[in-house]
């Protein structure tokens, strides 16, 4: 299985104290001029999730996002709220995860 190597940033996009659209977004940077492979989860999935599989989440696949957003934090325009990294590194992982998904959610475990 061919393994593909790149950069990733989690991000907490945040609308309000307890505002259900809250959520995490996970953004894998799959080449330079590509836009950027998306999953999230909302905050009150992964409350119950962190019960229930012990350090791994399943987050949804979404549509692909700006190249700004492997940097970006702060506010978002039009009333969207904002977003505040949690976290950035490398990710390595099978190609198919990354280009294109045969499966709507993905399970991963965060460390540190």
């Amino acid at each position: 299985m061919k393994q593909i190597k790149g950069r990733f940033n989690l991000l907490m996009h945040f609308y309000g104290k307890s505002h259900p659209d809250n959520h995490i977004d996970l953004f894998f940077d799959i080449g330079a001029n590509l836009p950027l492979a998306h999953y999230y989860c909302s905050l009150i999935e992964l409350k119950k999730q962190k019960l229930q599989y012990r350090g791994y989440y399943r987050l949804i696949y979404g549509i692909p996002h700006r190249r700004k957003y492997m940097e970006y934090s702060g506010k978002i325009d039009q009333g969207r709220g904002r977003v505040k990294r949690i976290k950035k590194g490398i990710y390595k992982g099978p190609l198919w995860l990354i280009k294109k998904p045969s499966q709507k959610t993905i399970k991963i475990k965060m460390k540190g």
